[in-house]
């Protein structure tokens, strides 16, 4: 699972997996790509609902609550330069720092990221183990968390792979109609809340 939200949520969410996803005598090992503005801090379940309660009862309560484990990787505690330093492939590396940094960026930083990276996204494209979809990959999640034109991140990324670029205008169109197609239906559904 990756995240950037609450502990708390993200913990239950892990715990619904294990229940569906676990037969009698499997392994499940849970891992965690935690990728926030902030460190993760675990959310323990006496700071939730159960402090309003009789430190007694809810002391009872927490000690029969179950426990998820699983491992974790923070990235919000690494700088760019110890995430590029994990020996892992550059598409890896350009998806981690993309998760890490895109969405807290403006348009012009966010530009300049990709610019830096460029090397990564560069080796990734040429990567036959990174797949045909791999740059596409990328272009969406930027365009999603982004405040980056479609046009100029094209251009970046023409400049950066050496090649003409295809998927970039086609994944922001797409994007377009969803967002439409997304505003068409919740405009349905307050006027169905207007109407009753």
């Amino acid at each position: 699972e990756h995240c950037s939200a609450d502990a708390r949520a993200l913990t239950q969410k892990v715990m619904r997996y294990a229940v569906h996803l676990g037969r009698e005598g499997d392994l499940l090992l849970a891992f965690v790509l935690y990728h926030g503005d902030r460190p993760w801090r675990a959310n323990d379940l006496r700071e939730g609902s159960l402090r309003r309660l009789d430190p007694a009862v809810a002391a009872t309560l927490a000690s029969l609550q179950l426990e998820v484990h699983f491992v974790l990787d923070d990235l919000s505690r690494y700088t760019e330069l110890e995430l590029r330093a994990r020996p892992l492939p550059p598409m890896v590396l350009l998806t981690l720092l993309s998760l890490r940094f895109l969405r807290t960026l403006g348009e012009d930083a966010a530009l300049a990221a990709i610019e830096r990276w460029g090397d990564l996204l560069h080796a990734a494209d040429r990567d036959p183990s990174a797949g045909p979809d791999a740059v596409d990959c990328i272009a969406c999640y930027v365009l999603r968390v982004t405040d980056i034109p479609p046009r100029a991140l094209h251009i970046a990324f023409e400049r950066i792979l050496q090649r003409p670029e295809e998927t970039i205008m086609s994944t922001a169109e797409k994007l377009l109609k969803e967002g439409e197609a997304r505003g068409e239906a919740r405009g349905r559904a307050e006027g169905l809340k207007a109407g009753l």
